[in-house]
């Protein structure tokens, strides 16, 4: 590890916390069933309205056809209506890490909070010059 690398980290390891503490608290309800239930059997609890069909368009991504328009249509190669790049990198993630697309999803969901958190704490540290003050701007 760099020096410069060492300092950095223990200058703002709270920052490192704090999304991390973020991340799991995005996580967390899935978290708490798959271990207090007995009975839970590993379907992911979706909680968004589109949440499935979000889900059916990653593993699409996943199969293979990664410009999709529908995941419900026989005809994959419609033109997309909105962007796919969230879709392609989880699915691209879940092939390389020999994952499903939900446990892939649910990893994204403690992953995809604490690097927006680090990006706004890192935004906001180069403006005010301040780690409290990024703290608290990146918590808000």
């Amino acid at each position: 590890m760099s020096a410069s690398f060492q300092a950095a980290l223990k200058d703002h390891w709270v920052a490192l916390v704090l999304g991390a503490l973020i991340g799991v608290i995005s996580i967390a309800p899935y978290v708490y069933f798959a271990v207090s239930e007995p009975s839970y059997a590993g379907i992911a609890l979706m909680g968004q309205d589109a949440e499935e069909h979000y889900l059916a368009r990653i593993h699409e991504a996943y199969e293979g056809n990664w410009s999709i328009g529908n995941a419900y249509l026989p005809y994959k190669d419609a033109p997309y209506l909105f962007p796919p790049l969230a879709e392609d990198i989880e699915a691209f993630v879940a092939k390389i890490s020999h994952l499903s697309v939900t446990q892939i999803h649910i990893a994204a969901k403690f992953v995809f909070p604490l690097c927006v958190f680090l990006l706004i704490y890192i935004l906001a540290y180069s403006i005010a010059h301040s780690r409290d003050s990024a703290l608290f701007g990146a918590a808000c």
